[in-house]
């Protein structure tokens, strides 16, 4: 009698011991993304060199962690650059010319105006940018200013479209002007003439305009009434007022 209760009791240790739950499984919260990047030039290889050493391909999903990145381009300077893949950071990437396989015109003669030119990477305030054509001395010549509005414009490729202007749906714009951009060998495009494509800044190519006004309090401008500036912007072939940064390209008289 004695055995068989023990048995019995072996029995019921047994399926007891069977039910316990199981722990849980760790949901994976692992997130992957493609990399995050304007490259100028457009045509510019990524390669990952760490955590491995690898090809990027635009199809590729990475994990979300920090990458080292060395970005490759025939004729330009190599750049190596650490960045984080996630969906929040975006990485507009520049790389420079080989000086050696590199010159361009400082100055470019436009009907009466000469104008400076040189590859654009800085931005400057307004005010910085005014003091910058004050200062500047090129090829000898120390008489530079800031561009009128239509001094710009005249650079513009504008016999080839009919320029923007509000009350025009701009997506049907740009959709029918677009192959009028002009095209440069970086796979960039502009509104520009072509004596200026190669200098070009390759992302939001704002340029300042010697134009300012006070802008009253409204939407765009909520706390108190200030200066706002004129730029002319070559992606899009318009142009309206900031108070912020763009580029500068000076200019002088044809005496």
């Amino acid at each position: 009698m004695y055995q068989i209760v023990l048995f019995a009791l072996l029995i019921v240790s047994t399926i007891v011991h069977s039910f316990e739950p199981i722990p849980p499984i760790e949901p994976s919260f692992e997130q992957y993304y493609s990399f995050r990047l304007r490259l100028s030039p457009s045509y510019a290889k990524v390669w990952i060199i760490k955590p491995e050493k690898m090809l990027y391909t635009n199809t590729m999903l990475l994990k979300e962690q920090d990458y080292t990145i060395q970005v490759t381009a025939d004729g330009y300077e190599d750049k190596i650059i650490d960045i984080k893949v996630d969906s929040q950071h975006l990485y507009p990437i520049i790389l420079e010319r080989e000086e050696a396989t590199y010159t361009y015109k400082k100055m470019i003669k436009r009907n009466n105006i000469i104008y400076e030119n040189h590859p654009f990477r800085k931005k400057y305030t307004w005010n910085e940018a005014q003091a910058y054509c004050t200062n500047l001395t090129l090829e000898g010549y120390e008489d530079w200013r800031l561009p009128t509005r239509e001094e710009l414009l005249t650079i513009k490729n504008m016999d080839t479209y009919p320029i923007y202007s509000d009350g025009i749906d701009f997506i049907q714009w740009f959709e029918e002007n677009d192959k009028n951009r002009e095209r440069n060998n970086r796979g960039e495009a502009h509104f520009i003439a072509t004596e200026f494509i190669e200098e070009m800044p390759p992302f939001y190519p704002l340029f300042w305009t010697s134009e300012k006004k006070i802008l009253p309090k409204n939407t765009f401008n909520k706390n108190k009434p200030d200066n706002f500036f004129w730029i002319v912007t070559f992606d899009y072939g318009y142009g309206g007022w900031i108070n912020s940064s763009a580029y500068v390209r000076c200019v002088r008289d044809l005496m």
